[in-house]
């Protein structure tokens, strides 16, 4: 573990692998109550395959990140969001171009609440039913920012 003391800021930044691959931050900030914490997959929207830990490349569909996004809320045909929420934490998770970030904050069960989080994004459990019903949900999603003026524009500029 590397530690690094940041004064100007009263922080100390302790960095870490888990089992050599798994990088982990932990940022100390003293008299604060509220915990946060993320985890970042490297799956974003621009991404069109991915590698296993034998290197051998699998091709995804464009949006399987933005989907995988919203189906790792469900566990066995459930949405998680609810243990999280009875347990005192606020979930949620967004898609960059780079990258899938899932994360919650709390003052309560942190450790439990650690432990669900990292359950729910490296052991998701789909329903065949929760899928298809996905599909569609994305689907309008992806047809809402057609006409999203400024989402267009933004299109245009990457595109240009």
């Amino acid at each position: 573990m590397k530690s690094r003391h940041y004064k100007q800021f009263n922080e100390t930044v302790h960095t870490f692998k888990i089992e050599g691959r798994l990088e982990a931050v932990i940022v100390e900030k003293p008299n604060f109550h509220k915990t946060y914490v993320s985890i970042t997959t490297p799956l974003g929207s621009i991404h069109r395959g991915i590698l296993d830990k034998q290197d051998v490349h699998y091709d995804v569909p464009a949006g399987v990140a933005h989907f995988l996004e919203h189906k790792i809320f469900e566990q066995d045909g459930m949405d998680i969001s609810r243990l999280f929420s009875m347990h005192e934490a606020q979930i949620n998770a967004f898609t960059e171009h780079n990258r899938t970030t899932y994360l919650f904050n709390a003052t309560n069960h942190i450790i439990d609440n650690i432990k669900r989080l990292i359950s729910m994004v490296f052991y998701p459990k789909f329903s065949a039913a929760g899928v298809e019903k996905e599909k569609n949900i994305i689907t309008e999603e992806l047809n809402m920012y057609l006409d999203d003026p400024h989402y267009l524009q933004y299109k245009a500029l990457l595109s240009a």
